[in-house]
């Protein structure tokens, strides 16, 4: 087979396939937040696409998903570039998660883990599971995931996957009312680390360390961080950050009794829903409104 017949096919293969498999990817299993302190927490939601993904590269995944459906020749090719079955099992997993089966994805992605032999592979599964394990409220075994990546593969991880490890394992001893070890992971680790990688990811860091504290029932610094969130948000003038750590100073503020001032904070989280689709926040808004009257 020549080269440019090569080039069409996987070129092909690339795009049919991707609307084949990619579009049955699109189901969405949703989300919820595990340490909700606003109504609006428990609205917002996430696909799974949005919260993993796959080791492979986008043309591996293809190959193999094209396998699993035709003996392709040029699947068969490629075949040699990967020894063992995992790939394709990785698929499946994903395949199933994509579609809702949360507990039979999961018990795939395990296999995965114990089968393959890339290193990478086991790296980005071992986070996954993690994350799905969080998600699906089985906190034990997500830390026990955690504990994977941080032992095995720590030092190939890049500076943006280690902050969101930190910020899984703050929310996971959050969850578990292990406020200590929480407020421990996000100031010694977690700030410092999302500070360098710029404002966004400093403001999540200060926006869940308020949380902590706020769960805490610690009133005086969970001001204090939200105030910085929001500080953080108004300079990059991220509004749904403005909304959010607003409702988040009132709430704060009215468990101190500070009725008057929590107002002030209310009604610049209103004016700021006034420029865009906020709904998500209109029920904490009209809530903490009727209590600080």
């Amino acid at each position: 087979m020549n080269k440019f017949k090569l080039i069409v096919l996987c070129t092909a293969l690339i795009l049919f396939p991707l609307v084949h498999c990619f579009a049955k990817w699109d189901a969405k299993h949703i989300i919820y937040n595990q340490n909700p302190i606003l109504i609006s927490d428990t609205l917002k939601t996430k696909s799974l696409k949005q919260l993993i993904r796959p080791s492979l590269d986008l043309l591996s995944a293809n190959i193999y998903w094209n396998s699993l459906q035709t003996p392709s020749y040029i699947a068969q090719q490629f075949h040699f570039y990967h020894k063992t079955g995992t790939p394709f099992l990785e698929l499946r997993a994903f395949n199933e998660l994509y579609k809702g089966k949360l507990n039979t994805g999961i018990h795939i992605l395990e296999a995965v883990f114990r089968y393959s032999k890339d290193s990478l592979q086991q790296m980005q599964t071992s986070m996954n599971l993690a994350k799905l394990y969080y998600q699906n409220g089985a906190f034990d075994e997500s830390e026990d995931w955690l504990a994977v990546v941080q032992e095995k593969f720590w030092a190939h991880l890049s500076s943006r996957k280690r902050l969101d490890l930190l910020l899984l394992k703050s929310d996971l001893f959050l969850a578990e009312g292990n406020y200590q070890r929480a407020e421990r992971t996000l100031i010694s680790q977690a700030l410092p680390l999302g500070s360098k990688l710029g404002a966004r990811q400093a403001y999540k860091c200060y926006l869940l360390l308020g949380k902590v504290y706020y769960k805490w029932k610690q009133y005086t610094p969970a001001k204090w961080f939200f105030l910085q969130a929001n500080s953080i948000a108004l300079n990059i003038n991220f509004i749904s950050g403005r909304i959010e750590t607003s409702l988040l100073l009132a709430k704060a503020k009215i468990k101190g009794k500070d009725y008057t001032i929590a107002l002030q904070d209310l009604s610049r989280a209103s004016n700021l829903m006034r420029s865009g689709n906020f709904e998500t926040y209109r029920r904490d808004l009209q809530e903490m409104r009727a209590e600080s009257l």
